[in-house]
């Protein structure tokens, strides 16, 4: 079972790196994994993973003289472009 995860893990970074959006990274896993026990969790994860390289990118662009540095998860604008239609941006800008 070990193995199989660790196995799992690899195809998630490996599909990571070659994908650019959530649906994608969950497609070529479940292409993978057509019997995945959890997909709501696989779903969950990519969203995740998605909006943190979004923020990377972000970070990048504002070391870059771009806009604002993020810093404790806090962005100095709405986060509307890393928030889907069921979550909300509180005032602050918070994620």
């Amino acid at each position: 079972m070990a193995r199989e995860t660790r196995q799992c893990l690899r195809d998630f970074n490996r599909l990571n790196t070659a994908t650019t959006t959530a649906r994608e990274l969950y497609d070529g896993m479940l292409e993978i994994y057509p019997d995945c026990v959890n997909p709501g969790s696989l779903w969950s994860a990519t969203n995740r993973q998605e909006a943190a390289m979004r923020l990377k990118l972000r970070s990048r662009a504002a070391a870059r003289g771009g806009r604002r540095p993020i810093a404790g998860g806090i962005v100095g604008e709405c986060c509307e472009d890393f928030m889907t239609s069921t979550n909300t941006c509180d005032p602050k800008g918070r994620l």
